[in-house]
This record gives C-alpha cells, structure tokens and sequence, in this order.
C-alpha cells in the first residue's frame, strides 16, 4: 500500500503543476492580450488626432485660400 500512495501523491502533484502552470499560462496570455488591446486604443486615438490635424489644418487652409480670394477680389473691384 506504501508504494501506491506514493506514486498516488505524484500523480497528484503532477496533476497540480500542470493545473498551476495552465493558470499561468493563461493568466500570462490574458495579460498580453490586455496590452495589445491597450496599445490599440492608444493608436486609434493616435490616428484620430492625426486626422483631427489633418482636418483642421485643411479648414485652417481653406479658411485662408477663402479670406486670400475675397482680398484678390476686392483689389479687382476696385
């Protein structure tokens, strides 16, 4: 009975190393996948103000190139 028990506790404790390091694996796994998700978010937000400057340096331009015309067109007037 001795040696059953015996290998009954190894099979125990590699049962348990094995659940362990499962737990491990897919805490480690869901870690990274929270990182990835966060750089994600950070780049959208990257790429939205990119395409906010974009936007408002083309209205900005706009704006000008619309002010210049009025001006040019005042000069012809006259």
């Amino acid at each position: 009975m001795g040696v059953y028990k015996s290998y009954k506790r190894r099979f125990q404790l590699k049962n348990c190393n094995k659940i362990r390091l499962e737990k491990q694996e897919k805490h480690q796994n869901d870690k990274i996948i929270n990182e990835i998700k966060q750089c994600l978010a950070e780049m959208d937000q990257n790429q939205l103000e990119i395409i906010l400057n974009a936007i408002q340096n083309q209205s900005l331009n706009s704006t000008i190139g619309t002010i210049s015309k009025a001006i040019k067109a005042s000069f012809i007037i006259r």
